[in-house]
């Protein structure tokens, strides 16, 4: 088991190099074939339940945190036996959390890589359930349903996906139908695709999934397998996500054989200029009362 205390890897940020601090408390040679990725910054109230309900479940998995140069120090609670933690020594951002777990997982040889957010709680079958469809689907990504609630605890929206993945991929003309914390993939599409781009901050899931329709395949399990958490300030709590990203992201993946593309780069283009519109609506009307 290695614990350390000095940087043993190292991230690029934004033309520099940041350092990582690495705690490794897995036992033992052999791996388990599943990798939990959790990008953790600044949710300490949160952690604890997260990681206790995943080990809840009944098949073998690692998980690794990234803690992306939190003000506190993450603490994972209770200890366990297969969890890595990696410390960026100052905030690099969701994103190069991400591709830096991309790249451990590849690394170290897991199978599959479980998107997971620390403020969000993984239900017991959920791991087996998205295994279990991917085996017998053969899918590069596997999602499900999710139950959304506020910070405290009242349902905001629940309900399993509706739709089989054709119509998945309709939806995802116009919008981004999927919560990411729901996504368990094959971790070799990393290497056949690429990682997280950097271009789309915001809308990266967004993004790497347009990649992964288009190059490898999907498959749902239909019923909700993940307590997803909405914070006030959040941008689900106001939105539904990054307008703008999100006509950048329907620009450059825009199919012009397909009416719905049409549609959708429309409709995402209008939530921009509503909201643009608000926001100088708002400004005026206080400038208005301060005189």
């Amino acid at each position: 088991m290695l614990q350390t205390a000095r940087p043993s890897r190292y991230v690029w940020h934004q033309g520099q190099m940041v350092a990582c601090r690495v705690d490794d408390r897995r036992r033992g040679a052999s791996r388990p074939a599943i990798l939990v990725v959790i990008p953790y910054y600044n949710a300490e109230a949160w952690i604890a339940p997260c990681l206790e309900a995943l080990g809840r479940s009944d098949i073998a998995h690692d998980i690794l945190i990234i803690d992306d140069g939190s003000d506190v120090v993450v603490n994972p609670g209770s200890p366990a036996d297969n969890l890595v933690i990696c410390r960026f020594e100052q905030n690099a951002g969701l994103i190069t959390a991400l591709n830096f777990a991309a790249s451990f997982a590849l690394e170290q040889g897991y199978a599959f890589f479980v998107r997971q957010d620390a403020d969000d709680l993984s239900r017991p079958a959920r791991l087996r359930r998205q295994w279990e469809a991917m085996e017998a689907e053969q899918a590069d990504l596997v999602v499900s349903g999710v139950h959304a609630v506020d910070e405290v605890g009242e349902t905001i929206w629940s309900g399993a996906i509706q739709v089989d993945p054709a119509g998945l991929r309709r939806l995802l003309a116009s919008r981004n139908p999927v919560v990411h914390s729901t996504w368990f993939m094959r971790t070799s599409l990393f290497r056949t695709i690429g990682c997280y781009d950097e271009r789309f901050k915001g809308a990266e899931d967004f993004e790497l999934l347009q990649r992964i329709f288009r190059q490898g395949s999907v498959a749902i399990v239909p019923e909700e397998l993940v307590d997803y958490l909405v914070r006030s300030g959040s941008i689900l709590s106001g939105s539904r996500g990054p307008a703008a990203q999100t006509v950048r992201v329907l620009a450059r993946h825009f199919d012009p054989a397909s009416p719905q593309a049409y549609v959708g780069i429309a409709r995402a283009a209008a939530a921009v200029l509503a909201s643009r519109h608000l926001k100088t609506m708002v400004r005026r009307f206080i400038e208005k009362h301060r005189r």
